[in-house]
């Protein structure tokens, strides 16, 4: 007597049922992996531009760093950084002034800037040096975010530690 071979359906629902629990038990961590994952690609995005604006700065003269969408002169949270030649040195951007670099517009990221003296941009003077002014680029994801420290020579790097309560929380 020959007996079949295969499955049965009970079995192949237990077995959809373990890969459901796996599943369902897997998915808060994996969202947490993609959402580090975009803070750190927006922090590194920063720390990009402040390289390519410190080195800019040597070629093209001053370049001010800020948030877009608030003309340099607000420390609001925004969507992101412009980097920018200031060829008249009135510390924001004018038609014709040419863009060095920018990050990309995210919903989900907000950027922040805080500074010692209390100013809503940072400048890179002709020399690749930081116009006598230190601070930090706040890249935030909800209430959890990293930190590009520039320190008064101009020279940029990313924290992964902040202070709880630095980030404002976002859409």
């Amino acid at each position: 007597m020959d007996r079949e071979t295969g499955t049965t359906l009970m079995e192949l629902l237990v077995s959809l049922i373990i890969m459901g629990l796996v599943l369902s038990l897997s998915l808060p961590s994996l969202q947490r992996l993609v959402a580090n994952q975009r803070l750190a690609a927006a922090a590194n995005d920063t720390l990009a531009l402040m390289l390519q604006a410190r080195s800019s700065s040597l070629v093209q003269g001053d370049i001010v760093i800020c948030i877009k969408n608030t003309d340099c002169d607000d420390n609001t949270p925004g969507p992101g950084l412009i980097a920018f030649h200031d060829s008249n040195k009135n510390l924001k951007r004018d038609t014709g002034e040419d863009i060095v670099a920018e990050t990309g517009d995210t919903k989900q990221i907000q950027w922040q800037w805080r500074s010692f003296r209390g100013k809503p941009w940072f400048r890179y003077k002709a020399t690749g040096k930081g116009y006598y002014q230190n601070g930090s680029f706040y890249v935030c994801l909800k209430n959890v975010g990293k930190r590009v420290v520039v320190n008064w020579v101009g020279r940029p790097r990313v924290e992964s530690s902040i202070p709880k309560g630095s980030c404002p929380a976002t859409q």
